[in-house]
């Protein structure tokens, strides 16, 4: 196969080589990468017609001899921070974000635009995560979020799956829209393409998301046996590093299988007497000898309250990853940009990576 060509243009010659080397791990043998530092050669290479698959630039060098040139795909790297804005062809980076995270998303849209696959994608591995909690309104939802945000700092990428039947988390987006019907029919259908369907049903803050859809789970037939089908298949395909899946509080046939089935369990509780009698409840319905398997999360922990989780003989034993203050969590007000600024879950995220 032949290589494209990807040309990096900055004079912080300490930033190129980095990124140069980043992408070099990524793309490998796929990409013939040239850095342009002096500005003395930036002048004589653009003196002629370019064709140029890729193209990362700084903004100061972003000139019209630059845009005039045949490129396919551009990433244009700003001094301030504006917000990733990208359309089919330029792309507008911060150039101080994590560097994993920028290279990750360079990546992927060569890979999307240049049907170019990284090597991060190629050797990919999807690690299915359960948040599941026993008590309603115990914070599973703003866990199962703040754990998509906190890895995807990381350099992870991630998928949020939520698999209630009825999907009311656009309340934290910013896009309020929801999944097209089409993504229903072809989970009751257990539709061997179902990824390319899931491709335009998917939503984009730090992480993708499946976008709610607008009618119960129910109301479109849609069974657990077809829902687990679903979540076998975008599994097996190794597109995200993790797949992040928010469930009810029922504990059902489908819910044992999904625990066995991801990498890791989130078990989100509080500390007040009733959660932890449902929680224990819980334990006793399931094998949980895979301790390890397990991660537990104390949600609207209050110091000045009793911690019942210390007196229960079953929990005692079990490693709280995270104690989340009530103050980070202020009910049902609470945001995405409040949970991306807080920095909860990273502990939780450290352990699972």
């Amino acid at each position: 196969m032949q290589s494209i060509s990807v040309v990096l243009i900055d004079s912080d010659t300490k930033f190129m080589e980095g990124l140069e080397w980043k992408l070099l791990e990524e793309l490998g043998e796929k990409a013939e990468i040239e850095s342009i530092t002096e500005q003395e050669y930036f002048e004589e290479y653009f003196a002629k017609p370019k064709s140029i698959d890729v193209l990362v630039i700084h903004e100061e060098q972003y000139a019209e001899c630059v845009r005039k040139q045949n490129v396919t795909l551009t990433f244009v790297l700003q001094e301030k921070e504006t917000g990733q804005q990208d359309d089919n062809r330029v792309c507008m980076l911060h150039k101080y974000m994590n560097l994993n995270e920028m290279v990750r998303f360079i990546t992927e849209k060569i890979s999307r635009r240049l049907n170019i696959q990284s090597n991060t994608d190629a050797n990919r591995i999807t690690r299915g995560i359960m948040v599941y909690s026993p008590i309603g309104g115990a914070g599973k939802t703003t866990t199962a979020l703040g754990l998509s945000i906190a890895l995807e700092k990381q350099g992870k990428k991630v998928l949020y799956f939520n698999a209630e039947n009825v999907q009311n988390f656009q309340w934290y987006m910013q896009d309020k829209t929801y999944a097209y019907d089409e993504l229903a029919t072809c989970i009751v259908n257990e539709d061997e393409h179902a990824l390319s369907y899931l491709k335009n049903a998917l939503g984009q803050e730090e992480f993708d998301y499946v976008r709610p859809m607008r009618q119960s789970a129910l109301a479109y037939g849609i069974t657990e046996e077809n829902y687990f089908y679903f979540i076998s298949q975008i599994l097996e395909a190794n597109v995200y590093d993790y797949i992040i899946f928010d469930v009810s509080s029922e504990l059902t046939l489908f819910k044992t299988k999904l625990m066995a089935k991801c990498y890791r369990v989130i078990l989100v509780l509080q500390q007040d007497a009733l959660s932890v009698y449902k929680t224990e409840e819980f334990l006793r319905n399931i094998d949980y000898s895979e301790d390890e398997k397990l991660l537990w999360i104390c949600n609207n922990y209050q110091e000045s309250h009793e911690n019942r989780i210390l007196y229960s003989d079953i929990l005692c034993n079990c490693t709280i990853a995270e104690y989340v203050g009530k103050e980070n969590l202020n009910g049902g007000s609470i945001t995405l940009e409040d949970i991306r600024r807080s920095n909860l879950f990273q502990a939780t995220a450290y352990l699972l990576g």
